[in-house]
């Protein structure tokens, strides 16, 4: 898969990730989410997809088995257990997905999006 090509899809997955989602409003810690996710959602044999928190970035990398792997760097903030992510593209607009968290442990996490995907991670460090 084209490093281009692996670019616009994760672009899309979080361009289409808005959530509408009516769940509990606990508060999520944001220091639970510091550290690198797996997903397991994304993840096949081809490829992983890992996401990366620092406080106020999140970087998504992904890592097939024909090349190097590619890394797209996002803001994010949360607010209660919505977790909203955008970047700056082009001409200054900004792109902005919201989802909800819906499980956050030291080991475990699960995003909802728009459609009612769960996506699933485990934490890797």
């Amino acid at each position: 898969m084209q490093m281009e090509s692996v670019k616009k899809i994760i672009t899309a997955f979080i361009t289409i990730s808005i959530v509408v989602c009516y769940i509990s409003c606990s508060k999520i810690d944001s220091a639970s989410l510091i550290g690198t996710w797996l997903s397991e959602t994304e993840t096949t044999t081809e490829r992983t997809v890992k996401y990366t928190f620092d406080g106020s970035t999140m970087t998504i990398t992904i890592a097939d088995n024909n090349g190097t792997p590619f890394k797209d760097v996002y803001n994010y903030s949360l607010s209660k257990d919505k977790i909203s992510i955008w970047q700056t593209i082009l001409g200054g607009s900004s792109e902005k997905s919201v989802l909800s968290i819906t499980k956050l442990t030291e080991t475990s996490m699960c995003w909802v999006n728009e459609s009612g995907k769960e996506i699933h991670f485990k934490r890797t460090q």
